[in-house]
Formats: structure tokens, sequence, C-alpha cells
């Protein structure tokens, strides 16, 4: 399948025109941290994840990881690249996501369940960092569960591109040798939620370029196989099979000025318990409005 626009994107129309902007690929080359961080920081995810009903914050989790609350922060961001809120915030709201799908249960509910004290602090955060309410979110998803993404996504209108800036993307090929696409996308943060910057689909192996990219940016690859369901790309978690990631923070250089677009090369891998779920429900939000309306 050849490179498809999406959202304010290009499809496959190389070569790519010269950006007005250059940006600068910053890997996670960095030497790894210590192993004991690692523990910590999976110490504190652990507490998160069994606690989400439970009132939560820095102290909690730095206790769980045996450290110093100033220590934990500056560990826990350096290994999963978001702070332990966004990340409880991220745990919270793909566990609601998960309960939208497989039950009948209210939202009111599941709110309560996974820690807002109020269905509207609950709903208001869930539309603002997934992109839909969650009635919206159960409806539209019900309706297409089924579909594969690579339909859902083949029937979405193109939209037409914008902006000064662009970054060309090289994708690596996934690690089981199987066919599948690829979601590219940049965030403002570090957790995969709301509307991205900008974003397309493309093959994995293949080339992508996303646009309108000015200021810093967490570039994230997200592959499933191509029969993958529309159920298993909103539900995708470390135990989802055949899911692989990959992820580059990306900085723009100052005073440089129609440059040749920068290539970033992102190698797919296994997803960890250290990458924040993604939130932000993408192919439902290149529909019509009128596909996700809210349910009653």
């Amino acid at each position: 399948m050849t490179a498809r626009a999406a959202l304010p994107l290009p499809g496959s129309d190389f070569p790519f025109p010269a950006a007005q902007e250059r940006f600068t690929p910053v890997g996670r080359s960095r030497p790894p941290p210590p192993e004991a961080h690692r523990d910590a920081v999976r110490n504190a995810l652990d507490f998160m994840r069994e606690n989400l009903p439970e009132p939560q914050g820095l102290t909690d989790h730095a206790r769980a990881a045996a450290l110093s609350p100033y220590h934990f922060h500056r560990v826990f961001r350096a290994i999963t690249g978001v702070t332990p809120g966004r990340f409880l915030t991220a745990l919270r709201l793909a566990e609601a996501k998960r309960l939208l799908l497989s039950t009948t249960l209210s939202a009111a509910y599941i709110g309560q369940d996974v820690g807002y004290l109020s269905s509207g602090a609950f709903s208001a955060q869930f539309t603002r960092l997934v992109g839909l309410t969650p009635g919206g979110f159960r409806t539209a998803t019900r309706a297409l569960a089924g579909a594969s993404v690579a339909d859902l996504l083949a029937a979405c209108p193109e939209v037409e591109r914008h902006g000064k800036s662009s970054v060309r993307l090289s994708v690596g090929s996934r690690p089981d040798g199987k066919a599948g696409s690829v979601l590219l996308a940049a965030f403002p943060t570090g957790v995969p939620q709301d509307w991205p910057t900008a974003c397309t689909v493309v093959e994995a192996g293949g080339t992508g370029e996303l646009t309108r990219l000015g200021g810093a940016h967490h570039l994230l690859g997200f592959s499933l196989p191509s029969h993958a369901s529309l159920r298993q790309v909103l539900t995708a978690a470390v135990e989802t099979p055949g899911l692989y990631v990959a992820r580059s923070d990306l900085v723009p250089a100052d005073g440089v000025v129609n440059a040749p677009v920068p290539v970033v090369h992102l190698p797919l891998r296994g997803v960890t318990v250290f990458d924040p779920p993604l939130l932000t429900a993408i192919p439902l939000l290149r529909l019509p409005p009128s596909s996700c309306s809210d349910a009653s």
C-alpha cells in the first residue's frame, strides 16, 4: 500500500519540497538507565495500575519506587518520556476505553471505577484527551468494531495539506516479518492523546512525511498486522499480539531556513510497560462527525 494522506498531510508525492524550518531528530540514543531505576519505575507503574480507582499522587508513586519524590520524578520522566501524573491519566483513560468497548456499564460508573470523583470531570478529560465523548466513542466503535483499520483508513476523506515545516520518516519493517500498516503521528507531549499535530499511514518498511511541525514534537509509529480490527487498535496494550511501536523526539534547529527535508529513521520494536498507552482515537477522529455522534 502506498502512503495515504491523513489529517493535514501529503500522501506519496515525492520528492518533498524543502522545509522552511529544519528539524533535528533526538533519538533515545543516550545511555540506558540503570536497571535499578527501571525496577523502581516498574514498581511505581505496578502501584498505579493496581490502584487506579484510588486517589494517588507523586508521594505515593515515589514511595512505591523507594525514591525521594524529586529524584523519582526525574527518573520516571527519563525512562517513560512523560511525568508520573500524565502516565497515570493515560492508564486511567486507557482502562476507561476498554470498559466502554467491552461492557454495558454507564460512563459515570466507568469514570468512578478508574479514579474520577465526578462524571463531569471524567467526561471532560476523556473528551479532551481521546477526542470523543465517552458516549460518542462507544457508539462509533460498536458500529465499526469488526472493520479492519486498513479498510477504515481507506474510506476516510483526504485532507488538504497545510503548514510550512515537514520531516520525512523512514519506518523499519515489523520484527515479526509480517505485513502491516504503521500509523505515524506527531504529538506535542509524550502521551499520544487528542488530535496529533500531524499524522499519516504507511506500510511497514516504507516512508512518509509529516508537516505542520513548528516546535518540538514527539513522534510515534504504531503498527498492528493488516487484518487488525479497529477494536484491537483502540484497546492496544503491552499484551496485544503483533503490536509494535517506534518513538523519537524531534526539536527544531535554531536559525535554519530552506534546509533539505530531514529524514528520521524509526525502527519498530515491541511495546514495553514503560510506553504510555495510546489514548487518541485517531481512526475515529478521521471520520465525519456524524459517524461519532454521542450515545443517548
